[in-house]
């Protein structure tokens, strides 16, 4: 249970782009299939699903964007809004909806997994609330699932996103303490990265205090709005998506079209190019110029560019501005003079004229070096 969709955690990634793998955009060829064939991030989800609805709504996003991520597993898990009960069956409802709109969201992506894959994914977690669900002997179905995808050779990350309680993700580590020797332990857990909602029972706590060099994200403590309607500019840490939030909305939205219509009939994300290397190294004072020549639009959108300096990453903290025309498919920056080695994180936004309109994301670091 939260006030924010669950999926926000790991899933902007999927902002980053799509590589054709067929033939320029415009032909027909490019307009009936444009996808990236990278590796896609491992991800397993512990959702205390009917504690609310909120759990369901993040489940049918995510099913949306099961193209972009490798789903290793749905884990029905208890909270500290639910703590007696598991509901697989919601799950199970959902992904029966999947597998009636599967057929045609294949036309748009083919990378979108057969229903059937995933509904060997689903497994129960800890029947009850928090610690006194983990121990020795109360291994589940769902804490056996984080094990195998730890143990597995594949180098990629596993990303765990706990939309509920954590209490089958301890269980997991718990067992992998038991099972291993502590050299071992500290090479699987080197795979895993967690990203939670809040504490939702008392094991998160737990698992940071015993496995503290874990990758774990979480902010404790009471929920607050992630949404609120104003022109004024915002800071704190609830508000940290809200610059991005129309673009991934009208994502959403456009992958609910989708489900169905035809490829010639939905809008689709431009194909974002850097025409240079994402990372450059320039001087005090040194003007440079970042390109996006090669950026193409697979439905021939006609596309809008915007270039900001993001100051919120990197160490140089006062803004850089753009030098000369905005809303080009170049643009030229100054280095500011520097004492020290300093990064600034270039971001470029580019949009189509498609209904909804979409929006890809390419990122430059540079570093500018004292003269």
């Amino acid at each position: 249970m939260k006030t924010f969709t669950c999926l926000g955690m790991g899933l902007l990634a999927a902002f980053a782009g799509w590589t054709s793998s067929t033939a320029a955009a415009g032909s027909f060829a490019a307009r009936t299939q444009v996808v990236e064939d990278g590796p896609q991030r491992r991800m397993i989800v512990l959702t205390d699903m009917e504690a609310d609805q909120d759990d369901a709504q993040s489940l049918v996003r995510l099913m949306l964007y099961a193209n972009e991520v490798d789903i290793e597993g749905l884990v029905a898990t208890t909270s500290t809004h639910m703590r007696h009960e598991l509901h697989p069956e919601t799950i199970r409802r959902i992904l029966d909806a999947y597998a009636k709109v599967q057929p045609n969201l294949i036309k748009h992506d083919r990378r979108y997994p057969a229903a059937a894959k995933i509904f060997g994914l689903i497994s129960t977690g800890q029947p009850d609330y928090g610690m006194a669900a983990i121990g020795t002997g109360k291994d589940t179905s769902g804490s056996n699932a984080i094990v195998r995808a730890l143990e597995s050779p594949d180098p990629r990350p596993l990303w765990v996103t706990v939309w509920g309680g954590p209490n089958t993700l301890a269980q997991a580590l718990l067992t992998l303490k038991a099972i291993h020797s502590a050299a071992e332990t500290s090479r699987l857990l080197a795979k895993l990265r967690v990203a939670t909602i809040s504490d939702q029972d008392d094991s998160g706590a737990w698992i940071r205090r015993t496995f503290p060099n874990l990758f774990y994200v979480v902010s404790p403590g009471e929920y607050g709005r992630a949404t609120a309607a104003s022109r004024r500019t915002y800071t704190g840490a609830r508000v940290s998506l809200w610059r991005w939030r129309d673009d991934f909305q009208n994502d959403f939205a456009a992958r609910i079209g989708w489900t169905t219509l035809p490829y010639e009939k939905a809008n689709h994300p431009p194909l974002v190019r850097l025409a240079g290397p994402d990372r450059l190294t320039v001087h005090s004072d040194e003007v440079f110029t970042l390109s996006a020549e090669g950026t193409t639009d697979p439905d021939g959108d006609s596309l809008s560019y915007l270039w900001f300096n993001y100051t919120e990453a990197g160490t140089l903290k006062a803004a850089i501005p753009t030098i000369g025309a905005e809303n080009i498919f170049h643009m030229s920056f100054k280095a500011p003079a520097v004492s020290k080695p300093e990064t600034a994180h270039f971001i470029l936004r580019v949009t189509d004229k498609g209904a909804p309109p979409l929006t890809r994301y390419k990122r430059v670091v540079v570093t500018i070096l004292p003269n």
